[in-house]
């Protein structure tokens, strides 16, 4: 057996690696048309008609959350997205924002919405909201630009609750000083803290633009019965009204008398007409991973639509009550499409 000397080799390894990098690179290309949905189908029509004669005609708005993956996974045509929006008869879209993805679609997006004259809300999800100034101002400052390329927009909504800053929610961020535990509750501890922070938050948004966008905050069902108790001392649906125009109560549940239960106190202790959304969980985990709050999203368009005209039966003996917000469009999509074994069943 020959062994080539170490000359050979030298020269032998550059001409392999000229030979690789010469040799085209087949990369596969992702078409739109594999990522195309069903076609707005005969029975989704219906079932669009029915949801917005049972639920939707009977509130003062209805929304929608909206991810990036939703909106990536309509690349190239948010208009269609934006359509089946108006088809469903949602007069507000919420849609996340985040500094770190391409806003191209969302640009798209956001005019198809726009054409559709549907109002188009940003939202924002971080535990980082958390960790101190210096985050919060490069924040406001990628808004307030984002804000002036899109002056229809209607206003921001703050979806991260102080309640969810605990141990799996610290992990994405430094500088978190507190997290919510069900050992911290008192005057001064970590829960009123927190509490305390989101009003400053909020405030901080609120005074960095123009009365005329709004700021919306979404709230725990909770957080009135510990004032009350005594657990905590800020952050009753009160004090986040002085501040925002709008707020959004989080009712996860997967039973409506749950929902109904959570829902009266907060409804009940807000003065403002027509300022708070019931927020609805329709959330699908792609990933599989757990999750604690519950969803809507195992039950069929027929069963969701019943449950939600009850829902409404409660929410609307209070004054303030705005409509209701799902959270979010994709696991509503798959309800949307989703065949039904029953002919009879809506």
């Amino acid at each position: 057996m020959k062994i080539f000397p170490k000359q050979c080799l030298a020269l032998l390894i550059p001409l392999l690696f000229i030979s690789c990098v010469s040799k085209k690179v087949e990369v596969p290309v992702m078409k739109t048309d594999k990522l195309a949905t069903t076609p707005v189908t005969p029975i989704m029509k219906m079932r669009a008609e029915y949801i917005r004669e049972r639920v939707f005609s009977k509130c003062a708005a209805s929304a929608v959350f909206i991810s990036h993956q939703t909106i990536t996974l309509y690349y190239g045509r948010t208009d269609e997205l934006a359509e089946r929006c108006s088809i469903l008869g949602f007069t507000d879209v919420l849609v996340l924002f985040d500094t770190q993805k391409d806003s191209n679609d969302l640009d798209s997006f956001i005019k198809s919405l726009d054409n559709a004259k549907i109002n188009v809300w940003l939202y924002i999800d971080s535990p980082s909201l958390y960790s101190g100034n210096e985050f919060l101002t490069t924040l406001l400052a990628s808004v307030n630009k984002f804000r002036n390329e899109h002056p229809s927009l209607k206003g921001l909504l703050i979806y991260q609750r102080p309640d969810l800053i605990f141990g799996p929610g610290r992990r994405y961020t430094s500088h978190i000083l507190y997290h919510w535990d069900d050992d911290s509750y008192g005057k001064g501890k970590d829960n009123d803290l927190l509490m305390k922070s989101a009003l400053d938050i909020a405030e901080k948004f609120r005074k960095a633009f123009p009365p005329e966008f709004e700021i919306a905050q979404m709230l725990s069902p909770f957080y009135d019965s510990r004032i009350k108790d005594g657990s905590l001392v800020h952050g009753s649906t009160s004090d986040f009204m002085k501040i925002c125009s709008k707020v959004c109560i989080a009712a996860y549940f997967s039973d409506r008398f749950q929902i109904e239960e959570n829902i009266q106190t907060p409804l009940q202790n807000i003065k403002s007409p027509a300022s708070a959304f019931v927020a609805v969980r329709t959330y699908v985990d792609i990933y599989g991973g757990a999750d604690k709050e519950k969803s809507l999203s195992d039950k069929s368009w027929f069963k969701l639509t019943k449950d939600l005209e009850s829902v409404l039966k409660t929410a609307g003996d209070f004054k303030s009550f705005r409509g209701i917000a799902f959270y979010d469009y994709y696991g509503l999509e798959k309800m949307w499409e989703k065949p039904e074994t029953s002919p009879t069943t809506k």
